[in-house]
């Protein structure tokens, strides 16, 4: 069921969850991070990813989204893994930008 909703998804939301999963990891290890060098590497590669993201094609750009908590995008996700949400990008960001 996973695997027909994964194959169902636009190729456009496919990137967009894939960057917005990222940048939310790399967020929740630096606030989790014990020490300050650690904290100081993530920062940096945060700071690099946001960087590397202003020069990505359109279907990559997530700054309108940098924003959305981590729970929200799990609960996106499992409403297009439970087929509750179709798998369009319009759809989608209609829903998360409630």
């Amino acid at each position: 069921m996973a695997t027909e909703a994964f194959s169902s998804i636009e190729t456009r939301l496919h990137e967009h969850l894939a960057q917005l999963l990222t940048y939310n990891s790399l967020r929740m290890l630096r606030t989790e991070a014990r020490h300050k060098e650690s904290r100081a590497a993530l920062s940096r590669i945060i700071r690099v990813f946001g960087e590397l993201n202003k020069h990505q094609p359109p279907d990559y750009v997530i700054d309108d989204y940098l924003e959305l908590s981590t729970n929200w995008l799990i609960e996106s996700i499992q409403l297009l893994k439970k087929e509750w949400l179709k798998g369009s990008f319009e759809a989608w960001k209609t829903v998360v930008k409630w």
